[in-house]
């Protein structure tokens, strides 16, 4: 049996067919196949959600707070958790969600290290005092 044979034509000679291959192209006069729609569903190839400005925002202060003004990890903090609540609560539809948690770890890690500082410069003074007038001048 080859491809293409209709076993019920009687004559034997006047049934083959050719056989059809995926898409056939379309007839003169019809209309033509509509435009694929890219994301929206499952295993879509659409375009990746558009960040969320505050996140980038967020991340640059956060590093630059790290070398000009530690201060500034506060309201950097304070945006990156803000941005972090939209990205989540849009499901989705905002991208950043990683640039927001790097400017939240960058904000704590130059917080803490500025506390450190300021505790370690604060006992170096009282033991600098503490010493100087203890040796009897």
């Amino acid at each position: 049996m080859t491809q293409g044979y209709d076993p019920n034509d009687p004559s034997g000679q006047g049934g083959y067919q050719p056989p059809q291959y995926g898409n056939q192209p379309p007839q003169y006069g019809s209309q033509p196949p509509p435009a694929p729609q890219y994301g929206g569903g499952p295993g879509g190839y659409g375009a990746p959600p558009e960040n969320d400005q505050n996140a980038l925002i967020a991340l640059i202060i956060s590093i630059a707070s790290f070398f000009i003004c530690p201060l500034a990890a506060i309201a950097s903090l304070i945006m990156a958790n803000n941005s972090k609540r939209r990205i989540e609560e849009s499901g989705g539809r905002i991208g950043g969600l990683s640039q927001a948690n790097a400017a939240r770890i960058i904000s704590i890690v130059v917080l803490a290290l500025t506390v450190l500082g300021i505790i370690v410069s604060v006992l170096f003074f009282i033991l600098a005092a503490a010493s100087g007038n203890s040796s009897g001048y």
